[in-house]
């Protein structure tokens, strides 16, 4: 079953460190404390996020929307893997 993708849910299911890594790598939000965020609930990020460049977001949200897929196929895999070892 494909699973709804939005950017917002996105930072949600996404740990902050892995996110601080991602975006100062880009040399974006290094004012931001990701380590002071609590997990899955990115509004400072998100508001952050809004404030950039349409032309910024639409590149970046086609790779997290990569990784989104990605992470729906391993899921599948997982559970397709899960699936078949329950039937013995």
């Amino acid at each position: 079953m494909a699973r709804h993708y939005s950017t917002k849910d996105f930072f949600r299911q996404i740990p902050n460190a892995l996110l601080a890594r991602y975006f100062h790598g880009r040399g974006l939000f290094d004012d931001l404390d990701f380590s002071a965020m609590k997990e899955t609930q990115p509004d400072e990020l998100f508001a952050a996020w809004l404030a950039l460049p349409d032309s910024r977001r639409n590149e970046m949200d086609a790779e997290f929307w990569e990784i989104f897929e990605l992470s729906c196929q391993a899921k599948w895999i997982f559970e397709k893997v899960i699936d078949s070892k329950a039937v013995r």
